[in-house]
């Protein structure tokens, strides 16, 4: 049976240049609303994705969507 995403998947993966591998490993680093508005974006562009990372301007749009930019 395929794995259902979370809420806090399914709300990131709105999100421009998040796709869902980027949802899915964000949603694992800060599993909760609370840590990812409390993440700097910096911490948010570090968060690993498969051999890569997030990046800055995936980061900035996490940090602009959840603070209402």
């Amino acid at each position: 049976m395929p794995r259902v995403p979370t809420v806090h998947e399914k709300m990131l993966v709105q999100i421009p240049s998040i796709g869902w591998e980027k949802a899915i490993a964000i949603a694992n680093q800060y599993p909760t609303m609370k840590s990812l508005i409390i993440a700097d974006e910096s911490d948010i562009a570090q968060v690993v994705v498969g051999t890569m990372r997030v990046g800055p301007k995936s980061a900035r749009n996490v940090k602009r969507f959840i603070e209402g930019e």
